[in-house]
């Protein structure tokens, strides 16, 4: 679902200092079999890490390292991994969904490729890599920003129970909406 094989074809098209980190969790053994073969024969092994089980807070870590998030599915509402990403304040470059353009509001237009298309991801990580310094930071808090908006758990759970106090007649929490 989240074509790594995609991903791990942009990479062969962006310089030697670019690497990448997957994970194997929950993956089928065939893909992830074909996936390291892939990996192999377009000479980027020394560029693409496969890890099998990523913990939080290794995942954690991960994201502090990293100079953006690459998630490229077919299809999902809002891949998780893009909102810790954006909860990070990491730039992101993701496949055009519409769970995805719904968040960012027209936004970051040039950071969303069609899905399987790798030199369009390329492109665009090429283009998140590139940024100066403090445009990739201002970039990050806005994204943030964003993420907490639009997915922080307590925010929403509080919006839910008063919808939830709205439709049985009772009056809102004080700190709902």
């Amino acid at each position: 679902m989240y074509r790594h094989e995609i991903v791990a074809r942009a990479m062969a098209q962006l310089g030697n200092e670019v690497v990448v980190v997957m994970s194997a969790r929950n993956a089928d053994l065939a893909y992830l079999s074909r996936l390291r073969r892939l990996v192999k024969d377009l000479g980027v092994t020394d560029r693409v890490m496969i890890l099998d089980e990523i913990s939080d807070a290794d995942m954690v870590g991960l994201y502090r390292l990293a100079d953006a998030v690459v998630s490229v599915p077919n299809s999902d509402g809002l891949p998780l991994s893009v909102l810790e990403a954006m909860a990070c304040g990491l730039p992101i470059v993701a496949s055009d969904l519409p769970g995805l353009r719904e968040v960012l509001d027209g936004e970051m237009n040039e950071y969303l490729v069609p899905a399987g298309d790798a030199a369009a991801l390329s492109a665009a990580v090429g283009r998140a890599l590139a940024l100066p310094a403090d445009e990739r930071e201002t970039m990050g808090r806005h994204l943030r920003r964003i993420a907490v908006a639009f997915a922080d758990y307590r925010t929403n759970m509080l919006l839910m129970e008063d919808h939830y106090r709205r439709l049985s007649g009772e009056r809102p929490s004080k700190g709902g909406s």
